[in-house]
């Protein structure tokens, strides 16, 4: 006669099926998820510097041709100057005496100082030596820079 009773060894052997990660596969994963990671972040940093990189020279390019604007007015009328300090700064009130239409100059990406959007008095190309500088101008030539240098340590045109 043949019993469907099974033995107590035969049972204890017989483990309750379950599915799990085990360790080297936990292991595995948080490797490549490491991996990928280390790509993903210098990537992620460069662009952003790449970024503020494009911005400033949007910045740079716009404010120039503003200046150069005032400056061919100014021919016209029969002087030939350029915009003031006065008339680069920012202009909290919008009344239109700035450069700008709006009059209000955008902050300089790159500065990590209290005063973003500020103008300082230059004579040529300034030379920053970090990036608590935010703009420079030059009256007597029209010339328009960034006073800081780039996330990157490099000069801004």
């Amino acid at each position: 006669m043949h019993s469907s009773v099974t033995s107590p060894a035969r049972a204890r052997n017989k483990a309750p099926s379950t599915s799990s990660f085990t360790l080297i596969e936990l292991t595995i994963v948080l490797t490549i998820i490491g991996i990928l990671a280390a790509i993903a972040i210098p990537r992620y940093i460069n662009l952003v510097n790449e970024a503020k990189l494009s911005t400033t020279k949007g910045i740079l390019g716009n404010v120039r041709s503003a200046v150069m604007i005032v400056h061919a007015k100014e021919i016209i009328q029969g002087r030939n100057s350029f915009p003031t300090l006065e008339d680069v700064q920012d202009n909290p009130f919008n009344t239109g005496s700035s450069v700008l239409e709006t009059g209000d100059l955008p902050p300089n990406p790159f500065s990590t100082g209290p005063d973003k959007d500020a103008v300082v008095l230059t004579v040529g190309r300034p030379n920053p030596t970090g990036t608590d500088g935010a703009w420079a101008y030059d009256s007597v030539t029209g010339g328009f820079y960034a006073n800081t240098k780039s996330g990157q340590g490099e000069e801004l045109l």
